[in-house]
């Protein structure tokens, strides 16, 4: 339950006339008496991408980044150190007149300079960047850090003859890809190497909301010295991006050429390609463990140290631990490894028919691999009547090729369930979903049999599995939006939690706040049982100070007699060809404080409502009046929005919600279009949006906790509320 609202304190100057004293709440800002007017307001920046997108570590060199609102930038911030930024110039080019190919597009229509300068000591591997500016923090973008020497294309390069030459490997070759282009490089190799070339295109940048099928689908092409194609790759696997490996034949100079496949091109398309004789994973078995026990692995790949490897995992149950091939200068790439609680089993060589099913005792974890095209794997479990079961597979969501199917058959044969593809909405970087999960009540006591098997009959070594049988593991994931913040002085902002429930949870998750500074507070934050999301409110003292910082967010709640506590990660929302949206998390949520709000915002209810949470019934109207104090350079109306309702519960709001540039204030009446079938919590947040300068500014009251109910009074007929 919510504990009554607590309202701000007053400060003097600040009390607006006519409102309702004990639930009044009140933003402060710079159009209090005695304070200055705020500075201009800077529009957010936006990063589009940044070419060269990493570099070697120890090195110092220009990159360019394109974007939007980047003429007020002052600086970058880099995850994990050791990467400092300086901007030195930015400007809005004129593409038609450089390039008649270029194509004009606003996201990326400004361009920056920026000297980058990575520390001797900075650890290679993938960061996030994001651009600065006077109290605004931009979208994150990934960057890379190797320690490889790194090669970019020198135009024109776009045939095999005007190819840039590259002098030695390893090396990392960069460059970008415009309408109909291609790029080439040559370099040399020797008889007998096994070299990798891996182009982490869509890495770089994993989604384009305007382009199809939503990011660069790079492709790579190797020619030997008579310019015969000897290896192609427009992919690996389930991955866009593509991988070659390739033994050589003879000793020679060989051309690589990067292009899209599609030939279309932008200034976004940037590419990475490393070229070497370096390690490189392509399978791994098993693909997970149970959490403290070490595993032998067994690997296949090229220029590996061995075929087997001890791994002890270092993670948490129910998350991904991360290999890495090789622990020399030049590790190779990363796989991800399951860690779990359950005991776990290896599937028998043996249960490729039902009357040879292996038999599990649950709960288990089943490692194994479809092995050869067409196979089926069966396993059998005795199950009591009415007993509540889960079959879920880990395959794809770990990097392997299996697109499994399960079905759920009794000692008869006939089918209980099947599933093929079930969604994770915590799997942002995947587009094709292809585990499958099943929750079935068994109808009665018996033996069970599960049949597993590949969506298009595929099988062999990277076709490995990790099957989960038994009674459901209630637990949930949280992902937190935006990634980033502003924090005007004194003022609030709205912060969205969603909830992925797994195999069942319906408990409350109460939402909660480390790291805070001094005077900031968090509204109350709370995820009913029966709802998927909650809204709360950050808010800044009067003395906050322009700063940077990073709190962190978990959720916690009750399973029996246990706690659950689960972090709350960050993530932004990015769009993939005009319509997907994915989760993609972050690693820091970015907080800006202290700039300065051009409005302020007051809100009272009816005099009857006296104390919060708010109650809204179907059968009835509550009003609030919203009161605005201007400064005299904001002179546009205000449009006002009350967001933070549930999907299933719409507030509704009439007339439109516009505060005129003429008036002080606005009159609001709120009720249920529909009646709920059960009580449902939320919070409830007044924004106010208008036109200052060339940005539209958004001052946010507060969030107000609600609670929708259904039929107030015995009889349940309609009645309306006096307007204050």
């Amino acid at each position: 339950s919510f504990p009554r609202y607590e309202c701000p304190r007053q400060t003097q100057g600040s009390q607006v006339r006519g409102l309702h004293p004990p639930i009044f709440l009140v933003l402060l800002a710079a159009s209090l008496p005695g304070q200055r007017l705020p500075e201009k307001q800077d529009p957010t920046p936006r990063i589009g991408y940044i070419y060269p997108a990493g570099g070697k570590v120890g090195s110092t060199f220009e990159a360019t980044v394109g974007g939007q609102f980047l003429s007020k930038i002052t600086g970058a911030r880099f995850t994990d150190g050791g990467i400092t930024a300086e901007v030195l110039s930015n400007y809005k080019p004129n593409k038609r007149y450089q390039d008649s190919k270029a194509q004009d597009n606003d996201q990326i229509s400004e361009l920056a300079r920026m000297k980058i300068r990575i520390d001797p000591d900075a650890v290679p591997g993938e960061r996030e960047l994001r651009l600065l500016s006077t109290n605004r923090i931009s979208n994150r973008l990934w960057f890379f850090v190797s320690e490889l020497d790194e090669f970019l294309e020198k135009e024109p390069n776009h045939s095999r003859e005007k190819a840039t030459a590259v002098d030695h490997l390893p090396a990392v070759l960069g460059g970008q890809i415009m309408p109909g282009d291609q790029d080439c490089f040559r370099f040399s190799l020797r008889k007998g190497q096994k070299i990798v070339i891996q182009c982490p295109a869509r890495r770089i940048m994993p989604f384009l909301a305007d382009a199809v099928p939503g990011w660069f689908q790079s492709c790579l092409a190797l020619y030997d010295a008579s310019g015969k194609e000897v290896a192609f790759s427009g992919g690996f696997r389930f991955d866009p991006d593509p991988l070659i490996l390739y033994s050589v034949p003879e000793s020679g100079e060989y051309v690589l050429e990067v292009k899209d496949s599609l030939f279309r091109g932008r200034e976004d398309f940037v590419y990475r390609i490393t070229v070497g004789e370096l390690p490189f994973v392509t399978d791994l078995f098993p693909l997970g463990g149970r959490q403290g026990a070490k595993v032998e692995l067994s690997l296949q790949g090229i220029n590996l140290p061995s075929p087997k490897v001890d791994f002890l995992p270092d993670a948490e149950i129910g998350r991904n631990a991360w290999f890495l091939p090789s622990p020399r200068r030049f590790p190779g790439n990363r796989l991800p490894y399951s860690v779990d609680g359950l005991p776990e089993v290896y599937s028998s060589r043996s249960n490729l028919a039902s009357n040879a099913a292996q038999f599990l005792t649950q709960p288990v974890i089943v490692n194994g691999r479809i092995e050869r095209d067409g196979e089926f794997r069966w396993f059998r479990f005795v199950g009591t009547n009415r007993e509540r079961i889960v079959l879920e597979v880990k395959a794809r969501r770990l990097g392997s090729s299996l697109d499994a199917v399960l079905a759920l058959l009794d000692e008869r044969g006939n089918l209980i369930a099947e599933n093929d593809d079930a969604p994770d909405p915590a799997e942002g970087f995947l587009t094709h979903l292809a585990d499958p999960y099943l929750s079935v009540t068994l109808p009665r006591a018996g033996t069970y049999f599960v049949k597993l098997s590949d969506t298009e009959g595929n099988g062999g070594a990277d076709h490995a599995y990790r099957l989960r049988l038994g009674p459901p593991q209630p637990d949930f994931d949280l992902r937190l939006m935006p990634a980033n913040l502003t924090l005007p002085v004194a003022g609030s902002a709205a912060v969205t939690v969603t909830a992925i429930r797994r195999d069942g949870f319906s408990g409350d998750i109460r939402i909660e706040a480390t790291n805070l500074p001094g005077g900031f507070t968090m509204s109350e934050a709370l995820i009913p049982g029966n709802q998927a999301t909650t809204r709360f409110t950050l808010t800044a003292p009067t003395n906050a100070e322009k700063s940077l910082f990073s709190p962190g967010f978990f959720g916690t709640a009750r399973l029996g007699s246990n706690a659950l506590t689960r972090p709350a990660l960050p993530a932004e929302e990015l769009m993939q060809a005009f319509a997907y949206l994915h989760l993609v998390p972050t690693r820091e949520l970015l907080i800006a404080a202290g700039e300065e709000a051009p409005f302020a915002l007051g809100l009272a209810w009816s005099n009857d409502v006296e104390v919060l949470p708010l109650e809204l019934a179907f059968n009835e109207e509550t009003f609030a009046t919203v009161k605005i104090n201007r400064l005299v350079e904001v002179v546009n109306p205000v449009r006002l929005n009350f967001i933070g309702s549930p999907r299933e519960i719409k507030v509704r709001t009439q007339p439109p919600l516009v505060i005129a540039s003429n008036q002080d204030s606005c009159q609001v009446p709120l009720s249920l279009w529909s009646k709920p079938q059960e009580t449902v919590r939320y919070a409830l947040i007044l924004t106010g949006t208008t036109r200052v300068g060339k940005e539209n500014y958004t001052v946010t009251l507060p969030a107000i906790p609600v609670v929708c109910i259904g039929v107030r009074g015995a009889e349940g007929k309609p009645w309306r509320k006096k307007a204050p």
